[in-house]
């Protein structure tokens, strides 16, 4: 695998799926018994904006610096949680930093709750194991992402998040590939709240891979997707979506709600972005 997240931390995609977790964890906080959240695709846990490979793209640009260049006036909760949290990652490594989902899962999380983060690249793991050394209700697992979460679903509480977040190198294979994955993860855990990242850059793929996810049979389906640029923008990554499976009751709402504030402070052209949520399938 050759993707490395420090080229595109902080752009669009990352804001949404960012807020987005953060609204997830915290509404399934609402009973006291403890989480199981995994992060399947970890990376290496915070970013250098200012380094190299991050000013190469400059995507962050377009992504948390522009978000941040106004005031969040009248931001769901969940938008300005996620700018608190981002202030105080800053406020300790740096404020040119910009942390990854195992950061945001373990900073939205409880005592009662436990972290497992996978990362199977030797280099990006150990920025991880760095990064959560000594950190009690982490663990860190140098493992392949699919193995781990067959691993360690069920988990003893029953209860918990699976993050997958894929690099996506080869779309259509990858596409498939995820389609496949989390239908076997769910027919092992099948009440686990599964969020499945995926970009919005060729539009047969897009379509194919609802068509999958359809067909899986899986009941609770619900897609959440913002475009910064119009669907058929022949930009490599003109979106970003995720498909929630058995989401938290009110997430769908709160989803709205967000997804439509963020669309006109993300959106490269005024007007020109889309944002959507949508029931796949639905046992109700």
């Amino acid at each position: 695998m050759n993707y490395r997240h420090a080229y595109h931390a902080g752009n669009f995609a990352d804001v949404v799926k960012h807020v987005l977790l953060i609204e997830l964890v915290t509404q399934l906080q609402n009973k006291d018994k403890g989480l199981a959240l995994i992060d399947a695709y970890a990376g290496r846990g915070i970013y250098n904006l200012g380094s190299e490979q991050a000013r190469k793209t400059a995507e962050a640009d377009s992504g948390v610096t522009k978000l941040l260049s106004a005031p969040l006036t009248d931001a769901p909760e969940a938008v300005e949680k996620y700018a608190a949290l981002l202030a105080a990652c800053r406020a300790q490594h740096g404020q040119k930093t910009y942390p990854g989902s195992p950061w945001f899962m373990l900073e939205a999380s409880r005592e009662q709750d436990q972290v497992q983060a996978f990362e199977k690249h030797p280099e990006e793991h150990s920025y991880l194991h760095y990064l959560f050394e000594g950190v009690n209700r982490v663990g860190v697992h140098q493992r392949d992402a699919w193995e781990g979460i067959g691993a360690m679903t069920p988990p003893p509480t029953k209860r918990g998040l699976v993050f997958i977040d894929p690099p996506f190198e080869s779309e259509h294979r990858d596409f498939t590939a995820l389609v496949e994955r989390v239908t076997a993860a769910h027919k092992r855990w099948s009440t686990g709240v599964y969020a499945l990242w995926y970009p919005i850059k060729n539009t047969e793929a897009h379509v194919l891979f609802e068509k999958k996810m359809r067909r899986t049979g899986i009941a609770n389906l619900l897609l959440v997707e913002l475009g910064a640029y119009p669907k058929d923008s022949p930009m490599g990554l003109s979106g970003t979506g995720l498909v929630v499976i058995n989401p938290p009751w009110k997430f769908s709402d709160a989803a709205d709600k967000i997804v439509q504030y963020l669309k006109p402070r993300l959106e490269a052209i005024p007007g020109q972005g889309y944002a959507s949520v949508r029931w796949l399938k639905s046992d109700g």
